[in-house]
């Protein structure tokens, strides 16, 4: 069929370090560069395709707006819903992603009274709550008149005027209507916050409503366009760790996948996808370490290639009636690896792919019943390699200006992940609030001028223990340390085992074994 004809090659545009292919199939000037006007590059002489650079969005919005995203998010979801859903094949697409999604929707729409064909923008974040619990807040943003006249304007008697606009909670889940300037330039807009009523609440009363993204997304996230209809921020480490908390079961075996895919060194994703008026746009950038950027530049169309053929033998082996499914999935496949461009910008390895628009629903089809039929068949990939006490031992170097516990605690669990080879999500910290409280230790004790150098992952930990620890002690094993870390069992996740950053008092009380610096002689 028609997806399986190449795109017509359009105008491409020189920038960084090489070309930009133009992602539509008309020959038009979108295919001008990110941050580049109209006006300079419709002007411009353009050579022709040369098949392997990168091909050029087909929109130029400015970044992201994150105003309101909790602070220390771990996952930043942004989307368009009602260019999506009034699509002809964003519907096929939301069709495609199967019950599960449908569900998802189903409930978002209960709880907040509204209706996702009506959201202009819909920005999802996850974030740990003050127990490391995760917690999902969504942030809205639509037309003021189609707001007024939905279910849930009509039930806000009871909104308490704060700070950053009116408040309302429900047993379900609480509500900030954000205060917002009003663009006269444009229709009047209204934005929304919805999530936990501690998490809400806080945003309610902040000084400070934009937070300061962690370390691994601050660059990524200046290459996100607003315009695009769909964009992912994560790590893949938190992926292979707690995030698999927030995934369905069909998706269990997903976050395995990725870390197959990338291997060690990737700090950190931008995914970005829209619908084009002829075509389908996806792009993977990646925040890399210098070690693993020529790595990946060379390898991921030979890995590309490998994930295509496993997931036409998913489908393959799913049973007679996907044969016949499986048999067009494997040339759709073929022909988006083939369509597949990869290159390195600064820091960065990007790959994107432009496919004629009908390949969008077909290609998320094929993945999703690839991943239930693995699921179905009780499939299941290797674990990494490394224990949790073998991290342990691994030499690396930390440094830190200043941070609180809690986010030295964070990035340092995110470093070892990402470079240690063979962690692969394993290592997890969990700051016991309640313990450090009984003996006057918050969660923002400050860590300055922290500068260690291949020090074994074991003494990095005891070291943060001693500068958060409230007193200065002689020594890690004297009494006066309050701050300790163990190892027992996963409080987010029974069935692991994590590093627990807790009290020598608490320790003992629970029967805990100490780490040998921390015992007294």
């Amino acid at each position: 069929g028609s997806l399986l004809r190449t795109p017509a090659p359009g105008p491409i545009s020189e920038g960084g370090g090489g070309n930009v292919a133009n992602a539509n199939s008309s020959a038009s000037s979108n295919g001008n560069l990110k941050g580049k006007s109209a006006e300079t590059t419709s002007t411009r002489i353009f050579p022709s395709d040369d098949g392997r650079s990168l091909w050029a969005a087909p929109t130029a919005g400015v970044p992201l707006d994150f105003d309101f995203v909790p602070q220390g998010s771990q996952v930043i979801l942004n989307s368009r819903p009602s260019e999506i859903f009034n699509d002809d094949e964003g519907q096929r697409v939301i069709k495609s992603l199967g019950p599960t999604f449908a569900s998802a929707v189903s409930q978002w729409e209960s709880t907040t009274g509204l209706r996702m064909v009506d959201v202009d923008e819909l920005l999802v974040a996850v974030v740990p709550d003050i127990n490391n619990d995760l917690q999902v807040v969504s942030r809205v943003t639509m037309s003021r008149e189609i707001f007024e006249a939905s279910e849930f304007a009509t039930n806000r008697s009871d909104a308490q005027e704060m700070t950053n606009g009116e408040l309302l909670v429900s047993p379900d889940v609480a509500c900030l209507i954000c205060n917002v300037e009003k663009d006269a330039a444009s229709p009047e807009i209204i934005r929304m916050l919805f999530g936990p009523e501690e998490i809400v609440g806080q945003l309610a009363t902040a000084e400070e409503t934009a937070p300061i993204l962690r370390r691994e997304f601050q660059g990524l996230a200046s290459f996100s366009d607003s315009e695009s209809q769909f964009s992912l921020l994560l790590s893949p480490t938190f992926l292979l760790s707690d995030g698999k908390a927030i995934l369905p079961a069909t998706y269990q075996g997903f976050p395995d996948d990725v870390d197959s895919l990338l291997g060690s060194g990737v700090r950190a994703l931008l995914v970005t996808s829209h619908l084009a008026s002829g075509s389908s746009f996806l792009e993977l950038r990646m925040a890399t370490t210098a070690e693993s950027k020529r790595r990946l530049r060379d390898e991921l169309p030979t890995k590309f290639a490998s994930l295509n053929s496993t997931l036409s033998q998913s489908l393959a082996g799913s049973g007679e009636y996907w044969q016949s499914l499986a048999g067009k999935m494997a040339g759709m496949s073929t022909f988006a690896v083939d369509n597949t461009r990869v290159a390195a910008e600064g820091t960065h390895v990007v790959a994107n792919v432009s496919l004629p628009k009908m390949a969008a629903h077909n290609l998320v089809l094929g993945t999703e019943l690839a991943l239930a039929s693995r699921l179905a068949r009780g499939e299941s990939r290797a674990t990494a390699s490394l224990t949790l006490e073998e991290i342990l031992t691994k030499r690396m170097g930390l440094s830190i200006q200043q941070q609180s516990l809690e986010f030295a605690i964070r990035d340092f669990a995110t470093l070892v992940n990402d470079s240690i080879e063979g962690a692969g999500g394993k290592f997890a910290v969990r700051i016991i609030g309640s313990d450090l409280q009984l003996d006057g230790i918050t969660r923002n004790q400050q860590i300055r001028d922290f500068r260690e150098s291949d020090k074994s992952v074991a003494d990095l930990l005891t070291e943060l223990c001693r500068r958060a620890n409230p007193v200065a002690a002689s020594g890690a094993n004297h009494p006066d340390q309050k701050l300790v870390w163990v190892v027992a069992a996963d409080p987010n996740n029974p069935n692991n085992r994590a590093v627990l950053l807790t009290t020598r008092q608490a320790v003992a009380a629970k029967g805990l074994k100490l780490p040998a610096v921390f015992q007294s002689e």
